[in-house]
């Protein structure tokens, strides 16, 4: 790991100077505008080599799709979660054909083109995965924009990457710019444009398949995702949408794999709908536990928080069923009905382990 280099950046509104650490990317500002001995990820895991892909798309003929690899929505099993870049790549265009990359990396390094010095190559990290699986979930489109002083591509995080911003700060070097109008950054619109995949909410195809099962019937245990869309994809069929659901045997083997359009679990029916906004939510720690399932007092149908409101906690919120205005006690929250049933499966797990 190496020492941090702390430089003053700039001055902050109240007048106190901005620390930044240009080894680690990071704030080093303690209280009171002093300097701190160390930035706040200095401590930070360095991405090893073995966590990098190459990727020429050009020497895969069947296509590459990239995710974010965000964790299940439920998990029953041992297993460690996985986080980063999860890249499909196939033999070729056959849309069953064999996939030859099947797996998840912190970084993912595409190759974008050749000058006169060289290839030149485009860096997809975990984090951009991450935030730009938020941004649509809230509803918005990523931009490709770079920060006016050190001029690289500027990316969104956490909360800044469920809401629309003017004012960002540069992720590298620490300083303030202004975009001309409001936008969330991601470098991934700006490589998306190299392969002409301008869609960021391509068309989809609801997957066929049905699953209505329990849990008692998977000795390994589940787990459970909404369908991610991809955010790079340059495969010759459209992406599947549903439920994504893994279930192990009692060794550990995965026994299914696979989207599901309409799916049930010990008797629960899951919205695709609502579990990726949830998925998105948990991403931010500050409105994970913000987030609760509560019901119209009028018509007593479930409240859901959809698009740019799941982000912002409020007091009021309006009935999509009959349009009744109601709150809970005053507190600023947002409605989820997943919370609940992911609640229910939990209770129905541990009575099967008693």
């Amino acid at each position: 790991m190496q020492d941090c280099h702390i430089v003053n950046v700039t001055t902050e509104r109240n007048g106190n100077p901005r620390y930044w650490c240009k080894i680690h990317f990071a704030n080093a500002t303690a209280p009171g505008g002093k300097a701190l001995q160390k930035c706040l990820k200095s401590n930070a895991s360095q991405t090893r080599e073995t966590e990098k892909l190459f990727l020429d798309p050009e020497t895969l003929p069947g296509g590459i799709a990239l995710w974010g690899a965000l964790q299940p929505v439920y998990d029953t099993t041992n297993q460690n979660p996985v986080y980063g870049v999860h890249v499909h790549a196939r033999e070729t265009k056959e849309k069953n054909s064999k996939k030859i990359i099947d797996a998840t990396f912190k970084q993912v390094d595409l190759k974008v083109g050749r000058d006169l010095l060289g290839d030149q190559w485009e860096t997809i990290t975990d984090d951009a995965a991450i935030a730009y699986f938020n941004t649509l979930a809230a509803g918005f489109t990523p931009s490709s924009i770079c920060c006016k002083h050190c001029k690289r591509l500027h990316l969104d995080e956490g909360r800044f990457s469920v809401s629309l911003h003017t004012k960002h700060q540069c992720q590298y070097c620490g300083r303030d710019f202004f975009d001309t109008c409001p936008s969330i950054g991601n470098p991934i619109a700006s490589i998306k444009k190299v392969f002409d995949d301008l869609e960021f909410e391509r068309p989809v195809e609801k997957s066929k398949e049905i699953f209505c099962g329990r849990q008692s019937d998977f000795k390994g245990g589940v787990k459970i995702w909404a369908s991610n869309p991809a955010a790079f994809w340059t495969q010759p069929w459209p992406e599947l949408s549903g439920i994504h659901f893994h279930g192990f045997d009692e060794d550990g083997n995965r026994v299914i794999d696979e989207t599901f359009g309409n799916f049930s679990l010990d008797g629960v029916t899951f919205s695709r709908k609502c579990m990726r906004v949830y998925m998105a939510q948990l991403q931010i720690p500050e409105l994970s536990k913000k987030v609760k399932s509560i019901y119209c007092p009028k018509c007593h149908a479930p409240h859901f928080e959809n698009t740019a409101n799941a982000f912002t906690p409020h007091v009021e919120h309006e009935c999509d069923a009959c349009g009744f205005v109601f709150s809970e006690n005053g507190e600023k929250i947002l409605g989820n009905p997943i919370v609940e049933q992911l609640q229910q499966l939990t209770n129905t797990f541990r009575g099967t382990q008693s």
